[in-house]
């Protein structure tokens, strides 16, 4: 082989190569740009959910706090409620 031809086979192959990595990073920024649109979508998401726990949570204080309002009433404390229960 005479050393032309090796050359343009390694040019030939490094041409090749440098191609798929061009390719590669097309690909890369492509999905890096996906990325970054359902970042936005997440944080809005995010956003919504925390919401939907904290009012979840506000109504969970409020029937505990109502619970223990009707067990005053009634002159009992959980803990004789509970002992109620397993006599």
């Amino acid at each position: 082989m005479s050393t032309t031809t090796t050359k343009e086979r390694h040019y030939a192959h490094l041409a090749a190569r440098l191609n798929a990595l061009s390719n590669n990073l097309a690909n890369t920024h492509h999905h890096i740009g996906v990325a970054a649109e359902q970042a936005v979508y997440l944080r809005k998401l995010g956003a919504s959910q925390g919401a939907v726990f904290m009012a979840a949570l506000d109504q969970v204080d409020r029937e505990g706090a109502a619970g223990y309002e009707d067990s005053q009433v009634q002159g009992t404390s959980d803990a004789d409620a509970t002992a109620q229960r397993k006599a």
